[in-house]
């Protein structure tokens, strides 16, 4: 609606990519644990990037776009402890168990539930991608928010301090070092140059 009313965007091809984003839909995993341990994490990223745009906002002048992010990002801030206080639960009483799920969503990586967005004219994955590329480059979302939001809840569930054995303890031992290496592997991509791409949403324009 904020979008519309500025009337600085194509509406049309913004609608095109909101039902696109419909029409994929979304994987989600069998596995019941992830099913808490994802939007833990993904509502905590949501978070941070509206913060981000809030704070882009503001200093743009651009106040009813800023308070209304930093809205939205009060709503995720609550969605996520609730969701945070379940996987609690989930390491007390089943840490092998949770520690395994934790593993294998964080060996898959988060991804965000718009990956399967198009706009019509260009395909899914490509259109998330760049748009991705487009908020790491002007600091929305980058892979230092992703590791620092890993390093957080490593830390506050408890991973490090987790008595488990074999196969186990190497999961507890690849996602307590998880953060560093995103840390390393996002310096890298953040330093390469970003090529501009034309978008629907702004008529075509290079962005």
């Amino acid at each position: 609606e904020y979008l519309l009313l500025t009337g600085r965007v194509n509406m049309e091809a913004v609608e095109k990519t909101i039902f696109g984003l419909l029409r994929g839909g979304f994987q989600q995993d069998d596995d019941l644990y992830k099913g808490v341990l994802y939007p833990m994490f993904q509502e905590v990223a949501t978070r941070v990037s509206h913060v981000n745009v809030a704070k882009i906002a503001k200093a743009q002048n651009a106040d009813t776009m800023a308070t209304m992010c930093r809205n939205i990002a009060g709503d995720e801030a609550r969605h996520a402890r609730f969701y945070f206080a379940v996987a609690q639960a989930l390491f007390e009483h089943d840490p092998e168990g949770a520690l395994e799920s934790w593993h294998g969503l964080m060996k898959d990586g988060v991804i965000m539930p718009a990956l399967y967005m198009t706009d019509g004219e260009t395909p899914a994955p490509d259109l998330y991608n760049q748009y991705a590329s487009i908020a790491q480059d002007v600091g929305i979302y980058t892979p230092m928010d992703y590791a620092d939001i890993l390093d957080d809840f490593n830390e506050r569930l408890g991973i490090a301090d987790l008595h488990v054995t074999g196969e186990a303890a190497n999961q507890q031992e690849y996602v307590s070092q998880l953060p560093d290496r995103v840390r390393k592997i996002g310096t890298y991509r953040m330093g390469k140059k970003r090529e501009p791409v034309a978008l629907s949403w702004f008529n075509g324009e290079m962005v």
